[in-house]
């Protein structure tokens, strides 16, 4: 329901950083502000642009868009590694000068938080007071080139939609009033939940702008999204505060794009151990067991590998690299001489260590494999060993904290003695609304 027919009332503060990653590596090197940047996960021409800088956007750089792509663009684009520690360490830091303005009620992703309005603060005229003391307690707490758009609304999520009016560096409020006015410039696209399919969808109910959106039914909102999500959808839009859904964790994963020396079947298999060895860390520091270990590849040519292992209940690093290499020996081995492009590691299944009792005395049996390219699965339940060798997992985990990451660890992990740039934020990664713990860039 709406907390109040005011068309001017306010009550979220929505604030979403500009260029945020290219923001924060102009902001660490003064040579690179003003010039055009994009942010890269590894030093490849082909890999893509994880973030680009507004002068980089000029030439038509965007996220996604493969760096040989946005050289051709613009040749003066100075392409960066990413560095996906500083930019959590700068997530804090924002955070932190946000709270010494107004209380952050909802950190939606590493560069996106929203913030229930003071009573007090609801007013058009106080609510965008308060949107410039945020801006500003920015620029001065963590630096200038730290810019971001800040939208105010009746709800969160109209909020959010209003950051989009005005970019870079703007400052917008829309009150129930004028709706559905200020909406009607933006794309379908450039609202939250609507992506390339769900464009597709509205597009064949001839829904396709704006206005159109807004004058559906919420019965034919629920018809076109499939369900109560399109109920959802059409309230928000129009102004009614909703609450917010409580999520769940469901999964701990790494995944990696391979440099170029990396991508042989053999070296490639290092790395998704690392990357499932950082998992299991994972595992143990949030208290979890997993029942299951997937493993997926891409190869440089598009072709594509998923493997599902049934782990039982365990938090042993022992036995899910052991899974891990019995997926790979069986399959991505049969790749080679084929480039490996990408490898993901995802445990899931995940159950609170306190509500798990480990089955001791279950059988593991191996099924014949699968061919290649199907979905195989193998059943593996834990052993009398496990929770002695989750013990010596977790004393590893305590070394490692304690001397540095790879100070021990299970057999090979990385073929460069003493790491390297390259592997340095391996797993370790900000992906859409997940914003990695500092703990795990040294796990």
């Amino acid at each position: 329901m709406r907390t109040s027919d005011d068309p001017d009332l306010l009550r979220w503060l929505f604030l979403d950083l500009n260029s945020y990653f290219a923001s924060v590596e102009q902001q660490l090197d003064p040579s690179l502000r003003g010039r055009p940047i994009a942010v890269a996960p590894v030093m490849s021409d082909s890999t893509c642009a994880i973030a680009a800088s507004y002068e980089a956007k000029a030439f038509g750089i965007k996220t996604g868009t493969p760096i040989w792509e946005a050289k051709e663009k613009c040749p003066d684009l100075i392409v960066v590694p990413a560095r996906h520690d500083i930019y959590v360490r700068f997530h804090h830091r924002i955070v932190a000068a946000v709270k010494g303005v107004i209380g952050v009620t909802r950190v939606e992703s590493v560069d996106e938080m929203g913030c229930l309005l003071p009573e007090s603060k609801r007013t058009r005229a106080a609510a965008l007071d308060l949107g410039r003391q945020v801006k500003r307690a920015i620029l001065e707490a963590v630096g200038p080139c730290l810019r971001c758009s800040v939208g105010l609304a009746p709800n969160r999520f109209l909020a959010k939609v209003a950051t989009e009016l005005e970019k870079p560096d703007g400052l917008v409020a829309v009150g129930l009033g004028e709706l559905p006015g200020p909406l009607l410039k933006l794309k379908l696209r450039d609202l939250p939940g609507i992506g390339a399919n769900m464009e597709r969808r509205l597009l064949r109910a001839g829904v396709g702008d704006m206005q159109s959106l807004w004058n559906l039914a919420p019965r034919a909102a629920r018809r076109n999204w499939g369900g109560v999500t399109g109920d959802g959808f059409w309230y928000m839009l129009h102004g009614f505060d909703l609450p917010a859904k409580e999520t769940q964790r469901r999964t701990i994963g790494h995944s990696r794009v391979l440099e170029p020396d990396l991508r042989l079947a053999d070296k490639a298999r290092l790395v998704a151990r690392r990357l499932a060895t950082k998992a299991a860390a994972r595992l143990r520091r949030l208290d979890y067991v997993a029942g299951h270990l997937a493993v997926s590849a891409r190869s440089e040519s598009g072709q594509r590998y998923f493997g599902d292992f049934r782990l039982g209940a365990t938090q042993d690093s022992a036995a899910i690299l052991e899974a891990l290499d019995s997926l790979w020996a069986r399959h991505v081995t049969a790749w080679s001489p084929r480039r490996l492009k990408k490898v993901s590691v995802v445990l899931h299944d995940l159950t609170p260590l306190v509500d798990t009792t480990l089955d001791l005395f279950a059988v593991r049996r191996d099924p014949a494999p699968a061919p290649l390219g199907k979905v195989v699965q193998l059943v593996a339940a834990p052993r009398l060993g496990d929770t002695r060798r989750t013990l010596l997992s977790a004393k590893l985990d305590a070394l490692n904290k304690r001397y540095g990451r790879d100070t021990v660890g299970f057999g090979v992990l990385s073929d460069k003695p003493g790491g390297g740039r390259e592997l340095e934020y391996l797993g370790a990664k900000v992906a859409f609304t997940r914003i990695p713990d500092l703990a795990e860039f040294v796990e």
